[in-house]
């Protein structure tokens, strides 16, 4: 038998070309070919929508935690009276207040990046690389992950 790809002479049991490495008719009966099944990952999209809605509770109880810390720093902290003079209880509001609010606008994008993941499956469209780069990393890895594995058809 010849190599259907090179053209080198094999041998008639031969399962690959010892030459080129291409597959013989031989590798094709014993590895039947397999049609592709078109496969819906409908539940990929679910659990996507699942863990975005969590990122958004999760998000709601942060943001009440950081206003509740703002407004006790902003009140002197614990402990702490930003009257008496001391100028280490007043720095320790100032900075405890300055992080809770840098923290508490740091969740404006996972707000915002849920929203529109939720609006395009809602709408029954796959998100862009680009939404599903930023659910990735300001909403939920696992959201973001899950966008890239589904295909166009599961929104569907």
């Amino acid at each position: 038998m010849y190599c259907s790809n090179c053209g080198s002479q094999i041998d008639d049991k031969a399962v690959v070309c010892p030459h080129c490495g291409v597959p013989t008719c031989n590798y094709y009966a014993q590895h039947p070919v397999q049609p592709k099944t078109e496969q819906s990952n409908k539940a990929l999209v679910t659990a996507a929508k699942v863990f975005i809605i969590l990122s958004i509770i999760a998000g709601a109880i942060a943001a009440v935690i950081y206003i509740a810390f703002i407004i006790i720093f902003a009140a002197g902290g614990i402990g702490y009276s930003v009257t008496s003079g001391d100028s280490t209880a007043a720095g320790v509001s100032i900075v405890g207040i300055v992080v809770f609010i840098i923290m508490l606008l740091l969740l404006i994008p996972t707000f915002v990046f849920a929203a529109l993941a939720l609006k395009k499956i809602k709408a029954n469209e796959k998100p862009s690389v680009a939404l599903s780069i930023c659910v990735l990393v300001f909403t939920n890895v696992i959201a973001g992950i899950l966008f890239f594995c589904t295909d166009e058809k599961d929104y569907l």
